[in-house]
């Protein structure tokens, strides 16, 4: 945990996962992974009762072999980063899309995010690359709910 003071205080919660942690829940060798936790504005706005956002087996299944092409395990390990710094856009009920610009390849991903019927949980559904021109349709399709944040 990180706390900063610059005139007002700002407490954050890095978190972190591991691509050991990833292989062994594509193998199916544990439950859910916790990837992040929903910013404020995202739980105000979606009222739900659990801030935990959280990876499963037939997720990360399916984001790579529907996205395999694009997206490898070790591209997982933003996960963390995308839910704490991404463009979060509501698309329906209880769905959401965070949009997220590697620093570093600057490649752009759009991740999807599906609460549970009861709003007790959170999940990634998938996560792929995505075109700035996809960006503002997601846009003109949803409600902003939170801006990008930088560190």
């Amino acid at each position: 945990m990180r706390l900063e003071l610059f005139g007002m205080l700002s407490l954050y919660e890095k978190m972190e996962i591991q691509l050991g942690d990833l292989r062994t829940l594509r193998a199916g060798h544990r439950g859910d992974l916790q990837v992040g936790v929903l910013p404020f504005e995202v739980k105000k706005y979606s009222r739900v009762s659990r801030d935990t956002v959280v990876l499963s087996t037939q997720s990360v299944r399916h984001i790579l072999a529907q996205h395999g092409d694009h997206i490898a395990l070790e591209t997982l390990l933003l996960l963390p980063s995308v839910l704490q710094q991404g463009l979060w856009i509501s698309d329906r009920k209880m769905a959401f899309v965070v949009v997220y610009q590697d620093d570093v390849s600057g490649v752009r991903y759009k991740v999807a995010l599906k609460m549970t019927a009861d709003q007790s949980r959170s999940y990634v559904r998938t996560m792929h690359k995505m075109q700035h021109r996809q960006t503002r349709s997601v846009l003109k399709r949803g409600d902003l709910v939170r801006r990008h944040w930088m560190r």
